[in-house]
């Protein structure tokens, strides 16, 4: 027979396996604001429970402005943030439709 130890464990260590796979369901695509980059600035936020579920970012470009699902380019960048009031990094991915020309 289980403890209720041994529930305990097992319950801590489900909890904490979900927490591990929904962070990656957020923490892997960003949402970014490109409204100011000719000023050379981009905002960059995580991903809400709703825009998980529908795939923004992920399957609709990236750019909080832009809904588009066609002609995607997918870029891997630096985000620098602070959690918890500790500085972190964290490559994250972007799905954008016009990205690549401002890049160019």
């Amino acid at each position: 027979m289980f403890s209720s130890k041994d529930n305990l464990t097992t319950n801590f260590l489900l909890n904490e396996t979900r927490r591990s796979v929904m962070d990656q369901f957020y923490k892997e695509y960003c949402i970014c604001d490109l409204s100011n980059y000719p000023n050379q600035q981009l905002a960059l936020r995580w991903r809400t429970k709703l825009e998980v579920i529908s795939g923004k970012g992920e399957l609709i470009c990236s750019n909080k402005n832009c809904s588009s699902k066609d002609s995607l380019t997918s870029w891997e960048i630096n985000f620098k943030y602070s959690e918890n009031g500790q500085s972190l990094n964290s490559f994250v991915k972007l799905n954008t439709f016009f990205f690549y020309d401002l890049m160019s």
